[in-house]
């Protein structure tokens, strides 16, 4: 508003306006004075008067101009600066509010670096927890699993063990039974081929023969063979005839073929003259 009026003020006091504004508001002024009654006073009858006017050109404000070139100089002067200073202000302001802007970025960086470091250490101790934990539990597991292959391991050893006693108790059980057996058939074997020998004359004490025999289930002579001869033909000869006269042995039919298979299917028969020793 300031600018505007000292602009127009600068513009009318420049050639010829203001001579001819002064001119018209005195002219004015004296024809309204001329028109109006003054209070007391008696009336006036003025005679209408020629007036002659004239525009005089004014002579030229010299002085006044260069006055008023050095106030709107020192105004805009003055206005510069005022908006230099506005403008180095706003300046001012934009730097600090650009230095506030980055201040708080860069604290905002701060705390978002704090935050992410403090999650990834957060992180590491849960994973590391973690880990330790899993650790543990392997660890406890594997303790668990030596304790059942040692208790499973025990568990055999004694079921093997036990399973061992059983069976060394059940194999002599069934030995002492199987003996009772072996020793009823070796003394039937025994008396048939005793009651078939005939002891020739040469025969003698110190003689023995031993001879083994090849016997089938059903109790049939398959063989035999003298394993240790007493030195005299006759005795052994004597022998082997025995043999020959008692088979086949039938009563080796009932049998137990388990008893068969380990005692008689090879039998060896010790002969003596003073007795006949299976």
């Amino acid at each position: 508003m300031t600018t505007r009026f000292k602009q127009f003020s600068s513009r009318l006091f420049r050639g010829y306006g203001f001579p001819v504004v002064a001119s018209l508001f005195i002219h004015g002024v004296m024809f309204g004075l001329m028109i109006v009654k003054w209070p007391g006073s008696p009336p006036l009858t003025v005679s209408p008067a020629s007036i002659k006017a004239t525009v005089v050109p004014p002579s030229k404000p010299v002085v006044r101009e260069v006055e008023d070139k050095a106030a709107i100089e020192q105004a805009r002067k003055a206005e510069q600066e005022k908006q230099k200073a506005e403008q180095e202000k706003a300046q001012r302001q934009q730097e600090q509010q650009r230095k506030a802007r980055e201040e708080a970025e860069r604290q905002k960086q701060i705390a978002l670096k704090k935050k992410q470091e403090a999650e990834a250490k957060k992180a590491a101790e849960d994973a590391r927890r973690k880990e330790q934990e899993r650790q543990q539990a392997l660890a406890k597991e594997r303790q668990a699993q030596q304790k059942r292959e040692q208790d499973a391991l025990k568990k055999k050893l004694a079921d093997e063990q036990a399973a061992r006693e059983q069976k060394a108790l059940a194999e002599a059980e069934q030995a002492a039974e199987d003996a009772v057996e072996v020793s009823q058939y070796s003394r039937m074997l025994t008396e048939l081929v005793s009651q078939t020998w005939n002891r020739p004359l040469s025969a003698r004490n110190s003689m023995v023969t031993e001879i083994e025999i090849r016997l089938s289930p059903f109790g049939q002579l398959q063989g035999y063979k003298i394993i240790k001869g007493s030195g005299n033909d006759a005795f052994d000869r004597s022998v082997v005839q025995a043999i020959k006269l008692a088979a086949p042995f039938v009563e080796l039919k009932s049998m137990d073929r388990r008893i068969f298979d380990r005692y008689f299917r090879r039998v060896t028969i010790r002969f003596s003259p003073e007795d006949l020793v299976r």
